[in-house]
């Protein structure tokens, strides 16, 4: 299996951008998945961002590009998380979500989980795209504010203040009495 380094060894005429993105597929696809599901919480919305992603990275054919890259997970990481919360505000957009019941068990705390999952989709989507990102590093991918400052270029303080606000903007908007307020 090749490692990142030897496929940003391998120059521009030796190996195609498809090359590229297929052994970059190979290394990070699960990672990708992984985090289109958690954002989606839907398997064939998350295989469709993860061929978004790549096929994003096929339409990259300049060596700067390829040569800037220091960190392919976080790069692709990023890459997945805009477009699974792109998805979701195009849902939200087009209509509400039909509840689907998976288990018979247990059928009203199946509908509540599922509605709440949804409406925290649809807060999410609302978010600006640094709001979103900065959520989702921190709570779908578990990086520390350390991790996340150094891989967004600001200090552990802007992370602490952008997460704080965000956390009273979904407090805001998922609370019934105070759900229907657009801030």
């Amino acid at each position: 299996m090749p490692t990142i380094q030897s496929i940003l060894d391998i120059g521009v005429t030796q190996a195609s951008t498809h090359e590229r993105v297929t052994d970059l597929a190979r290394l990070h696809g699960p990672m990708v998945f992984a985090t289109a599901y958690r954002i989606l919480g839907n398997p064939q919305q998350a295989e469709d961002v993860q061929q978004e992603v790549y096929l994003k990275l096929l339409k990259r054919r300049s060596q700067k590009f390829w040569d800037e890259v220091d960190n392919w997970p976080a790069l692709l990481r990023v890459m997945t998380q805009n477009h699974a919360l792109d998805v979701l505000r195009r849902e939200r957009r087009r209509t509400h979500e039909s509840v689907e019941l998976t288990t018979t068990e247990s059928p009203d705390v199946d509908v509540l989980r599922v509605q709440r999952a949804q409406q925290l989709r649809r807060a999410l989507a609302r978010l600006s795209q640094k709001d979103a990102l900065v959520f989702g590093l921190r709570h779908f991918e578990q990086m520390s504010y350390k991790e996340i400052a150094k891989q967004l270029g600001v200090t552990q303080n802007k992370i602490g203040v952008v997460l704080h606000r965000v956390h009273n903007k979904l407090r805001n908007w998922l609370t019934p009495e105070k759900g229907d307020r657009h801030d």
